[in-house]
């Protein structure tokens, strides 16, 4: 596993912290898909399917139950004195597949959903992970918007969710606000749509962004102070095959075009996007439950 070290950056200025957010809102919106192209897709693009972000079984040991273990879980244990339960807010929780794996140590889960389908399915995945349904709660609504209608809790993870933000900082900060003990943002180091860039080269003649990528968000997160730590995970820790039919919905194709869609994917390499954790504990947080 490799790490970046730490990036010391000062606690700056208003003006750069906005130059940061202003250079990701620009970068991110150039992943808009042109009208002109999305005229002639055969399918919507963007449909999400809940099972794609529902509970699975992960064969490696999740890195981020093992950051808990170590600056949170080893830290209480020290602290005979503190008696405060264990909480956690997953922040844009899909249908629960990024909270199943480090869900054991917490007494009390809040889960943050925007989308109504996934906060169906995200319910009825939690009523199957808890016999008591006083463990768990959704709040449904865009984050940060509703951050402050959420209770703070000891730490806030936040999965494969970044890159729909187009306000960087704010989001950030209130990711922040949010925990006691630690915050957790995993992420793909470059858009997750990365991978299919190829494809939309060759089926519609799409150039596609390479920008912005997660040294992005740990440059914001060094400047808002925040101390992160990042770590780039094997490529095996969330490899996933992507099939022809989740590629051809990204794609907008028919199915007339899946045999050419196969084709590609069989003769054309698939870029490398491997997922990131950028980690750290909110500096003088003393909020409570």
């Amino acid at each position: 596993m490799l790490q970046m070290e730490h990036v010391e950056a000062p606690r700056t200025n208003g003006s750069y912290l906005e130059e940061l957010d202003d250079r990701w809102n620009k970068e991110i919106l150039t992943w808009a898909i042109p009208q002109n192209v999305v005229s002639k897709f055969q399918r919507p693009p963007f449909h999400l399917d809940p099972g794609t972000f529902s509970p699975r079984d992960q064969k490696v040991t999740d890195r981020r139950l093992e950051i808990i273990k170590d600056r949170v879980l080893a830290k209480k244990a020290a602290d005979k004195k503190d008696t405060t339960p264990l909480t956690l807010i997953d922040v844009g929780a899909g249908a629960g597949s990024s909270l199943a794996p480090i869900r054991e140590p917490f007494s009390k889960i809040t889960c943050i959903e925007g989308a109504p389908h996934m906060a169906k399915a995200l319910r009825d995945n939690l009523a199957l992970m808890y016999s008591d349904s006083s463990s768990y709660e959704v709040v449904e609504g865009i984050f940060p918007d509703i951050a402050s209608t959420v209770r703070p809790a000891s730490v806030v993870n936040c999965s494969n969710v970044v890159y729909n933000v187009v306000r960087l900082i704010p989001f950030l900060k209130a990711l922040n606000d949010l925990a006691r003990d630690l915050v957790l943002l995993e992420a793909t180091l470059r858009h997750p749509f990365y991978r299919s860039n190829p494809a939309f080269k060759y089926f519609w003649d799409l150039d596609r962004p390479n920008q912005p990528t997660a040294a992005d968000i740990f440059e914001a997160t060094c400047a808002l102070g925040f101390d992160p730590k990042f770590e780039s995970l094997p490529l095996d820790y969330r490899r996933s095959t992507m099939s022809t039919e989740a590629m051809a919905t990204r794609l907008g194709l028919g199915e007339n075009r899946f045999e050419e869609l196969e084709q590609f994917m069989a003769t054309s390499p698939t870029p490398e996007n491997p997922s990131v954790i950028i980690w750290w504990e909110p500096p003088g947080n003393t909020t409570g439950d």
